[in-house]
């Protein structure tokens, strides 16, 4: 059985398509449509969910979240106090297990495979350890897809929409997206995107959770900054404001902190101003994209939000103001992912279905990044030369020829970058990897052509051709600094199988 999980930075939720051919959300065994993507760690087993963000507020050592803005981060390390270190995959492989269980119980069939969603401005990093995480919880990935993309995608099948352009307003828990698709017959077409893998409802929390700590220490003179139980409770506290000030024009704030008990009322307006700056970034950015996309703001048909910071008042008038019309409100920002990865997994399944609500729909996507190689210009400076330019449609390819220096060369050094810039130090390199050469190529300038390709769920591969013999050495196992290797994958597999996940 296959299902569709939005893996989200505060919130993950999973779906599935019924026999009958209709999404449907699994809920949790709270009943609950969505899951907290937050892990405690008990003495004997670990816990994923509504309970273990409750558990934050008593045992916040012993909590962790927001995992999703440290995945591709091979230097983020979680330690428990028995000294076990959890990676950003071990962590996602947690919160996939308990998903993976939510549906299996829900369902009365073992689940093997899912759709798993990004967001579409991830990084090749990013998206492999999404892979990883998914391998490790035993899950087999049909296919990583884009956030915007699955929203699109959960918009526009089975219904009568006629061709349309549409973009996509993805505002979640710690990340943007914006994308720009054309929506036709059967075929879902990427025009352009952009984002930030930082940006998100987290901030606004700590926007507001930096104000509520600067009054605490003006007014009472108690500084809060060190006490982990403290600050835990006033998170929580301003989260509930945020989600209040969506719809309000005022709420209070209850303090209780340090022998201090006051009650601070909040107005929409002062919100606004908190976050005025961050969703102007976002609007740029939407600007941006539809430069990118060729088109003018006339050409946009209808504005999908996606993701629960959406639901925020300015972010929406924001974005009325910009597009020149209201946005669409049919789909629930919070659940409309998951469908969209539920669709897509029984898609790629085949499965027959009584009706025909679910179709082969066609989705043509892009690369977020820029794709290149690191080469010495004319000045012997270090620089990074673009292969395959953002907004390319997936998969895509390109190819480079290098000429070896001397007839006994044994090894050819590649380093893959990814970004916009030709300066070195504004780009990602992905992989510094060493190529060691067969006897064939190894005589003085032969050539060597070394393809770079995006595959379709985004990520890089790389082949490398020896021209002489007319025969592909081989596919470059890329060594990727910012991943697991296969075997730390297969023992982190074994040790995350092992635990107690409730």
């Amino acid at each position: 059985m296959e299902i569709g999980i939005d893996l989200g930075t505060t919130n993950s939720c999973v779906a599935y398509i019924d026999q009958d051919g209709n999404p449907q959300i699994i809920p949790n065994d709270e009943g609950g449509r969505t899951t907290p993507s937050v892990i405690f760690f008990e003495e004997d087993r670990v816990i994923v969910g509504n309970q273990a963000k409750e558990e934050a507020l008593i045992h916040p050592e012993d909590t962790v979240s927001y995992i999703k803005r440290h995945m591709g981060d091979k230097d983020f390390k979680y330690a428990r106090k028995d000294g076990q270190i959890f990676s950003p995959e071990d962590l996602s492989a947690i919160i996939l297990k308990k998903l993976k269980k939510i549906a299996e119980d829900y369902l009365g069939q073992e689940v093997d495979a899912a759709v798993i969603t990004v967001p579409a401005y991830f990084n090749d990093a990013q998206r492999k350890a999404t892979q990883d995480a998914a391998n490790i919880a035993g899950l087999k990935v049909l296919k990583i897809i884009n956030e915007p993309t699955a929203a699109a995608l959960a918009y526009g099948v089975g219904k009568e929409t006629g061709d349309q352009t549409i973009m996509i307003y993805d505002l979640g828990g710690g990340t943007f997206d914006v994308v720009i698709m054309r929506l036709e017959e059967g075929e879902l077409r990427v025009l352009a995107t952009n984002g930030n893998r930082q940006l998100g409802g987290f901030d606004f929390d700590n926007a507001l959770l930096s104000y509520v700590i600067d009054y605490l220490e003006e007014k009472y003179d108690l500084d809060v900054y060190e006490d982990p139980y403290i600050i835990e409770d006033l998170r929580e506290r301003v989260e509930d404001a945020k989600k209040a000030l969506s719809t309000k024009t005022k709420t209070n704030i209850i303090i209780n902190a340090g022998g201090v008990r006051d009650r601070l009322e909040i107005s929409q307006d002062l919100f606004n101003s908190m976050i005025a700056d961050d969703v102007q970034r976002t609007c740029d950015m939407m600007t941006f994209t539809l430069e990118d996309a060729g088109l003018d703001w006339a050409d946009i048909d209808k504005t999908i939000f996606v993701g629960g910071s959406s639901r925020i008042s300015l972010v929406r008038q924001k974005v009325e103001d910009l597009v020149g019309k209201k946005p669409s409100f049919e789909l629930n920002p919070d659940e409309v992912v998951a469908i969209g990865a539920a669709i897509q997994a029984s898609i790629l399944a085949g499965e027959d279905r009584p009706d025909q609500n679910i179709s082969g729909t066609k989705i043509i996507d892009v690369n977020s990044h820029s794709l290149g190689f690191a080469t010495n210009n004319d000045q012997n400076v270090l620089m990074n030369s673009i292969m395959i330019e953002k907004n390319t449609p997936l998969p895509a390819e390109a190819t480079n020829s290098f000429y070896l220096l001397n007839e006994n060369q044994q090894a050819l050094n590649i380093k893959i970058c990814e970004g916009e810039d030709q300066d070195i130090n504004y780009v990602t390199i992905i992989s510094d990897t060493t190529i060691q050469l067969p006897e064939s190529p190894r005589r003085e300038r032969a050539e060597v052509q070394v393809t770079y390709s995006y595959d379709a769920d985004g990520i890089i591969h790389v082949d490398v051709f020896d021209v002489t013999t007319e025969t592909l050495m081989r596919a470059v196992d890329l060594e990727r600094p910012s991943n697991l290797t296969k075997q730390e994958i297969l023992e982190k597999k074994n040790t995350i199988s092992h635990l107690e996940i409730d």
